[in-house]
């Protein structure tokens, strides 16, 4: 039996939990869509500060393969993509690390 994710991932945009995104590749239209974001926090600097990576995932059929240093405008703030997204599990969502522009 199949997981319904598209059931999860309506239900976390009814509760607020997504954000809006807008991919916008050069060599085609802007594509809006929706992100969450995941910001796993790492300790650095011998444990001294903690350094958190720009990461979103998204359902990977809701825009076209991000590639490296593609722009992601999350909200008001405009991002690249650090490397080409990756897909997850089953291949329904995508993660891809972003850095500032």
């Amino acid at each position: 039996m199949r997981f319904p994710h598209e059931v999860l991932f309506a239900a976390c945009k009814s509760a607020g939990m997504l954000e809006s995104a807008v991919y916008a590749p050069a060599s085609a239209s802007p594509v809006p869509f929706d992100v969450q974001w995941v910001r796993p926090e790492q300790l650095v600097l011998g444990d001294e500060a903690i350094s958190a990576e720009y990461q979103i995932e998204y359902e990977t059929a809701a825009v076209p393969p991000v590639k490296h240093h593609d722009p992601i405008q999350v909200g008001l703030v405009l991002y690249r993509a650090r490397q080409p997204a990756q897909v997850q599990g089953d291949g329904y969502f995508s993660r891809c690390q972003l850095e500032l522009v």
